[in-house]
């Protein structure tokens, strides 16, 4: 077990869009969330172009608390623009 550092470090930012530079980052940190957040139960959902958008619509319905948006560079994000507005 850890001192806590990381916990420390991300708790304060729950309830947050987190802007990725790549698909495959934007995974990676959902991924470390959903591990360090378990015991918490929260909730993450990844937002990338070139991926069945009903699924990551349904995501967003389970209201969670870090959303990871990926893969900018190649327009593929222009789907949820609408969203971010909200």
């Amino acid at each position: 077990m850890g001192s806590g550092k990381t916990g420390a470090f991300s708790l304060p930012i729950l309830n947050m869009l987190l802007d990725c530079h790549s698909k495959e980052l934007a995974i990676q940190i959902s991924d470390q969330f959903k591990a360090l957040g378990s015991g918490i139960s929260l909730r993450c959902a990844v937002l990338v172009g070139g991926v069945d958008l009903m699924k990551q619509q349904i995501a967003l319905g389970k209201r969670p608390h870090i959303i990871s948006f990926g893969n900018k560079g190649d327009g593929g994000m222009a789907d949820f623009e609408d969203l971010r507005e909200k």
